[in-house]
């Protein structure tokens, strides 16, 4: 039997009908990333660096806000604050056998807020990232970031939809790790165009509602 893990997302939403006209303007998406896994600095910016590539190919760039544990009590710069209403949520960490998904294989689920159809929170179990990395002889960043951006591509997708081929497919196997094929590691040109409208029609309504805007407190890593 192939390795395999799903990909999942809690919520139910279908996603809103969208123009077919490519964007052309990068919007910044501002992303906090809470790593409680003890991922490794050099490999969680090699992951992010991936999504962020991904992300960029959907123009959309990416602002990485990264909170990892303060073993000496300090508060991160852009940690201590609540995150504002248009900034993404990832949670890095590992599995348990009561996991929140429910299913054992999957290696990453998202929460849909139904009143608003858009993400609130994205969880990435990265043990069972590694392992489905290293059964598909894959770069662990690579994978890392892929499920990152699976994750993302949810909330901002305000769907739990998962089509049949490419990076928002339910299913991952080791040996399309080994093949490592272009197209089942990106967005289609459909998402994308979604990805960048939806986030555009967000993050404009939130910042017009007086939201403060994430780049002038927190920067970029």
């Amino acid at each position: 039997m192939p390795a395999t893990l799903l990909l999942m997302a809690a919520g139910a939403l279908a996603p809103a009908a969208l123009g077919n006209t490519a964007a052309i303007i990068l919007d910044s998406v501002t992303i906090r990333v809470y790593d409680n896994a003890g991922v490794t600095a050099n490999v969680r910016t090699a992951a992010l660096k991936v999504a962020g590539s991904i992300l960029s190919r959907a123009d959309l760039y990416a602002i990485w806000i990264v909170c990892t544990p303060a073993r000496d009590g300090r508060t991160q710069p852009g940690c201590d604050a609540a995150p504002a209403s248009h900034e993404l949520v990832v949670r890095l960490t590992h599995s348990a056998p009561t996991a929140e998904d429910g299913n054992r294989r999957a290696f990453g689920f998202s929460l849909i807020d139904p009143t608003t159809a858009t993400g609130t929170l994205s969880t990435v179990y990265v043990d069972r990232v590694d392992w489905l990395a290293s059964t598909g002889k894959a770069v662990r960043a690579e994978v890392l970031g892929r499920a990152i951006t699976h994750e993302l591509g949810h909330q901002l997708l305000g769907s739990n939809d998962h089509p049949a081929r490419g990076l928002m497919r339910e299913t991952w196997t080791a040996d399309e790790l080994t093949r490592n094929r272009a197209e089942d590691w990106q967005f289609s040109q459909a998402q994308r165009v979604a990805l960048h409208a939806r986030w555009a029609s967000w993050g404009g309504l939130a910042r017009r509602a007086g939201a403060r805007d994430p780049r002038a407190a927190f920067g970029s890593e």
